[in-house]
């Protein structure tokens, strides 16, 4: 696993303070929960660290390198995933070609990312759908598809933003 360390973050949309002052230490090899109500900004904070926004004040290291300023796709590649509360799945693709899409951050060759994308479409469960449509995927394996597709990328670091979000109890 990797460390992430994020100091002192803030971020200001305009005139409204949507993080503020935000601190987090998560280690390598650990589970590490953020609980708040809603609108507390925690899908914010999880855009601050996948870098699909740069924080107004404060720095963000992954595995001691600062990666404040670094793009998304940049810590992709250096081994971060999220998945995202509000799901975009390709509707019109299959289970496998989904989270096929993810598995190309690790993998070099089509083979690879086939071989990646089953292995994680398997600890997921959802080996006897790969073939099946996601537009055809009820809201749980929907969900479950896209843990497969960040998984399907061998993170040091997995982001899960409401991962359960819309389940029902069982």
């Amino acid at each position: 696993g990797a460390d992430l360390v994020v100091e002192n973050v803030t971020v200001k949309f305009g005139g409204i303070t949507a993080v503020n002052n935000a601190s987090v230490t998560a280690r390598g090899g650990q589970i590490t929960g953020l609980i708040g109500p809603n609108g507390a900004g925690k899908t914010t904070f999880f855009n601050l660290i996948s870098g699909l926004f740069p924080p107004t004040a404060g720095a963000i290291l992954f595995d001691g390198k600062d990666v404040t300023a670094m793009p998304a796709h940049k810590r992709v590649a250096l081994g971060m995933a999220r998945t995202f509360q509000i799901m975009r799945p390709f509707m019109r693709m299959s289970v496998a070609d989904n989270v096929v899409v993810g598995a190309y951050v690790r993998a070099s060759t089509d083979d690879e990312a086939r071989r990646l994308a089953n292995e994680a479409i398997t600890k997921v469960g959802l080996s006897a759908l790969a073939d099946r449509m996601a537009g055809q995927l009820t809201s749980k394996e929907l969900r479950l598809m896209e843990l497969a597709r960040a998984l399907a990328g061998q993170p040091r670091l997995l982001l899960l933003d409401e991962t359960l979000a819309g389940l029902g109890q069982t």
